[in-house]
């Protein structure tokens, strides 16, 4: 091992012993030497062997088999792997929670040496790039005719988003349904006797994530007898939109959920000149997470993305071989609830915050 190498022991090891897998020394379904056995070959200590071995297996190149050995299960390319991440989401709502999954995705290929492309989906595919054999594309937003440019038979397909993406071999992505439900959860845990669900009109005919947001709320109150005043702002919102909207508010209105953090934003400078008091005279929560509802007056209660859970899970999926992904799985994660201000949570009684709990 090369002590005076810029890159750490444990990645030598763990290159060598990639190598000697794809040439065959170490045949796929056969076992490893031992951790005693690699660690006096190579002249290096048990825990540097242990972590090498620890790459491996979340690669998905090894598992365990027994107590001490390690079976090959999985042989990698030779070379190194040709990624793509495909952006076409909405700019104003979810650019954010997308250029998180992009950062999140481009740190894990580039830990493990891997190329890395990033592809504006609203853009022509350009012919070098689609001459790239891609191993796995990810896509967040809706899929556009492009995306075909970028798969062969042998590319992984894995959305990172609810809505349907054609050919896609996996989605992983928020459990918009549930996060509609936690959101109406918190909102009755604040005692809110009268909530208000704020979207955008015409955004859930073709917007399968807000459509289900909107559906987790609406039916987990209707089960507790409660009707929601549901509220939709004109196309292309702002804040005049919102105001607009928001006028229908009635006495009672006391809580509201609104759709995303960009609505959510716009609302708390709403219902600030419509002389609504947040959080005294009126409750308010949203979703995705963004950093910057942290900045509004009050600062914004929301439900973050999961977005790291997403894209690890997103990218160990990409290390299988395609014939070991069940076509169409599906595997959906939970939003993380952030109290702040506009909804605190020292307003909650005990048996309802122990009910949020539960359901996150």
């Amino acid at each position: 091992m090369n002590n005076t190498a810029k890159m750490p022991i444990y990645r030598q090891i763990e290159e060598q012993l990639i190598e000697r897998i794809v040439s065959g020394v170490y045949p796929l379904n056969s076992c490893l030497p031992s951790e005693r056995d690699i660690q006096q070959e190579l002249g290096v200590t048990r825990k540097t062997v242990r972590r090498a071995l620890e790459l491996l297996e979340e690669k998905g190149i090894i598992a365990k088999e027994g107590r001490r050995l390690s079976k090959i299960v999985r042989r990698p390319q030779a070379g190194a792997r040709n990624l793509a991440f495909m952006f076409a989401g909405m700019m104003n709502s979810m650019y954010d929670v997308y250029h998180q999954f992009f950062q999140e995705i481009k740190s894990l290929a580039l830990t493990h040496r891997e190329n890395f492309y990033y592809i504006d989906g609203t853009m022509p595919v350009s012919p070098e790039m689609a001459r790239i054999q891609f191993d796995t594309v990810f896509v967040a937003g809706k899929a556009t005719d492009e995306l075909e440019k970028l798969l062969s038979p042998q590319t992984k397909l894995i959305s990172l988003d609810d809505y349907p993406v054609a050919g896609a071999d996996v989605t992983v992505c928020l459990d918009n349904y549930e996060a509609g439900v936690k959101a109406a959860e918190a909102l009755l845990s604040c005692e809110c006797s009268h909530p208000v669900f704020l979207g955008v009109e015409d955004i859930y005919r073709n917007n399968l994530p807000n459509r289900l947001r909107r559906q987790g709320f609406v039916e987990i109150l209707q089960e507790r007898g409660i009707s929601p005043q549901l509220l939709d702002i004109a196309p292309y919102p702002n804040v005049e939109k919102v105001i607009h909207a928001l006028r229908k508010l009635t006495p009672e209105s006391d809580g509201i959920f609104a759709i995303n953090d960009y609505i959510g934003i716009m609302a708390t400078r709403a219902l600030s000149q419509l002389g609504w008091r947040v959080p005294k005279d009126i409750k308010l929560l949203s979703i995705d997470g963004q950093e910057m509802g942290e900045y509004t007056m009050p600062p914004l209660t929301t439900m973050a993305q999961p977005c790291r859970e997403i894209a690890e899970t997103a990218y160990k999926y990409s290390l299988k071989d395609k014939s070991e992904i069940i076509k169409g799985e599906k595997i959906m994660k939970s939003v993380r609830m952030i109290f702040r201000e506009s909804l605190p949570k020292k307003n909650m009684t005990l048996s309802a915050e122990k009910c949020i709990e539960a359901i996150m």
